[in-house]
């Protein structure tokens, strides 16, 4: 249990940490991060537009993202 609260507020303090006033570090302090966006596009058509309004809005992105 003790690991669990731990892992959590670990978690919660990282969420922070981006967005870090750094104006008081050294002149040559440099910070990268990267975002990637991981998401399944077809089960995301499939799960949106599954009415029968966008059945040609779904079958244009298909069209549009099949290379």
């Amino acid at each position: 249990m003790f690991f669990i609260l731990s892992a959590a507020s670990l978690l919660a303090e990282a969420c922070c940490w981006v967005d870090e006033d750094l104006s008081e570090c050294a002149p040559d302090f440099r910070s990268d991060y990267e975002l990637r966006l991981v998401t399944n596009v077809s089960t995301e058509i499939e799960t949106k537009l599954n009415l029968d309004t966008d059945v040609y809005v779904a079958n244009s992105l298909r069209k549009y993202l099949s290379n």
